[in-house]
């Protein structure tokens, strides 16, 4: 993940100076102008202005077969941007006394190793685990029917923690798709539903799921695609695993996601200070909380995360205490979305 302090100083075109001052919108449509050339896989951005968003747009082609463009109603893979849902679930069933941030994971998933010492559920939050990353022990493509029992299985066989926990920042996705398990075995529900009944629902993500069958549609899906500018080959994943990624949703949607972050409409002051609380360890110099980065920015709280999964690509950058929240959701494997969504906020900032 990159620094977010670097990318704030990304700046966009200069514009020439026999130019009129350009609005906000059209500064965000010439930064995303590229994706408008010809047909190719593009982004689609969304900026929130406490808890309203404001603009939410699409640039490129959803599917290239079809010639559909994207939309404000296309639906991206978020990937990794799915943590921060993840860890909201889980502070959440904390709050509720179903679950204890310091059990030992074993106590939810004793198919783990007795390891000399076992990482705690917080130090899964926080990366600071030990836990190997299950993607590349899987060792399998994207295309590949995977399961939870699979990326258990091969856990199960690793009978070491790379690091002590607590010992080093290590972003591993077991993590989170761990907790998303432990989740599952202390309600006796499905991630997916609790996702929906403590997120989607109260939050009126409407067009948002968790997607945990390989076999089933999602309606208005942005196809993901893998490419080099000028040849896009389209990606698959049919890997089940919830928690560590997996959500699809709408730029609308997650702008309602970010708005939370401001006004913790649910959750309530106890979350936020879960969601906004660094671990023990640095990422880069940098603070890991509930599934977001955190750092400052002019002073001011900032949160940041990016997601990367067969052919998607995402950012969500935001400004809590302002109200600000930007979002850029791209099907293109390619894409910057990190980049774009500094220069969206700076663009808005400065508007």
């Amino acid at each position: 993940m990159l620094g977010v302090l670097g990318l704030a100083l990304i700046v966009g075109p200069a514009v020439p100076a026999t130019a009129g001052p350009r609005t906000r919108v059209q500064q965000v449509d010439a930064i995303f102008a590229r994706y408008e050339r010809g047909e190719q896989p593009g982004c689609a951005v969304g900026v929130g202005e406490r808890g309203r968003p404001v603009l939410t747009k699409g640039y490129g082609v959803a599917d290239l077969e079809r010639g559909a463009p994207i939309t404000r109603q296309s639906v991206f893979d978020i990937a990794s941007d799915s943590k921060q849902i993840t860890a909201a679930v889980v502070y959440l069933l904390a709050a509720d006394g179903v679950l204890s941030l310091s059990d030992d994971v074993r106590r939810w998933v004793p198919e783990l190793p007795a390891y000399a010492k076992s990482p705690t559920l917080d130090d899964m939050v926080h990366h600071v685990s030990g836990l190997p990353d299950y993607t590349g022990l899987l060792d399998a493509p994207d295309s590949a029917h995977t399961t939870t029992a699979d990326a258990l299985r091969v856990l199960a066989d690793q009978p070491e923690l790379d690091f002590a926990p607590g010992r080093r920042f290590e972003y591993s996705n077991t993590n989170y798709f761990l907790l998303s398990v432990v989740a599952e075995r202390a309600t006796g529900r499905s991630f997916r539903d609790l996702v929906t009944e403590r997120i989607f629902t109260p939050l009126g993500m409407r067009h948002s799921l968790v997607f945990d069958d390989a076999d089933e549609r999602t309606p208005h899906l942005a196809t993901g695609y893998a490419g080099d500018g000028s040849r896009f080959d389209r990606e698959i994943s049919n890997w089940q695993q919830t928690g560590d990624g997996g959500v699809r949703t709408t730029v609308g949607d997650l702008l309602r996601w970010v708005g939370n972050l401001s006004d913790f409409a649910v959750g309530g002051p106890g979350l936020r200070a879960a969601m906004f609380t660094p671990g023990p360890r640095l990422d880069e110099g940098y603070g890991y909380g509930g599934g977001l980065s955190i750092d400052s920015l002019d002073g001011r709280l900032l949160v940041e995360h990016s997601g990367a999964w067969a052919g998607y690509t995402s950012d969500v950058v935001a400004l809590p205490d302002d109200g600000l929240g930007v979002v850029v959701l791209c099907n293109r494997d390619d894409a910057d979305p990190e980049r774009l969504a500094w220069r969206v906020l700076r663009a808005w900032r400065s508007g």
